[in-house]
């Protein structure tokens, strides 16, 4: 029931029960809590380079790091001083500029993922991590694109990584001047 309504990615962590005495000497050890921690971190940061690619920040952590706690006094009536340690930010990569963004007399190629009734927001979450995601279509139908380029050899790449994502009916389309043509019509070109 917790995770019933949510509309996003979500999961629920069991680390066990402080009801079982193996396992709640487990949870009451900083041992066992920095394991369980470092488990958790690692399963986050795997995820996000499984769905939304790695960054040159990204950071595992291995039981022999551990993060410098910056001792901070945090004075009230209600509780005692805390430490509050400081996480490593992971920075995002730019993305490289294309020389003619709107492929403007040249041949593009797209890998189509789908066509369906429904319309989804281009987020990567939508799409099992794939970034780059167009959209066309109108009220009745919408088609869902994956990637773009005018290098042939690189949209094969494009689409076998579509396919290994789960879009087993995965296919290649090209544009011109924005209109979508043949395929082996493009290759002649």
């Amino acid at each position: 029931m917790v995770l019933h309504k949510a509309y996003m990615p979500r999961v629920l962590i069991e680390m066990g029960f402080i009801s079982n005495t193996t396992e709640g000497a487990k949870l009451d050890s900083d041992e066992g809590q920095d394991e369980i921690a470092q488990s958790i971190a690692n399963a986050i940061i795997s995820y996000k380079k499984e769905y939304f690619g790695s960054g040159d920040g990204d950071v595992i952590v291995k039981p022999s790091q551990k993060a410098e706690p910056v001792k901070t006094t945090i004075i009230d009536t209600v509780s005692k001083p805390k430490t509050v340690v400081k996480i490593p930010e992971i920075k995002k990569t730019e993305p490289k500029k294309e020389i003619n963004p709107e492929g403007i007399g040249e041949v593009i190629f797209k890998v189509q993922l789908s066509a369906s009734s429904k319309k989804l927001d281009l987020t990567p979450s939508n799409f099992k991590g794939l970034q780059k995601i167009s959209m066309s279509g109108d009220v009745n139908l919408y088609r869902y694109m994956y990637g773009e380029t005018s290098n042939y050899e690189d949209a094969k790449q494009l689409l076998q990584e579509a396919k290994s994502k789960g879009y087993a009916s995965a296919f290649l389309i090209a544009f011109k001047n924005g209109k979508k043509i043949d395929v082996k019509e493009a290759l002649k070109q």
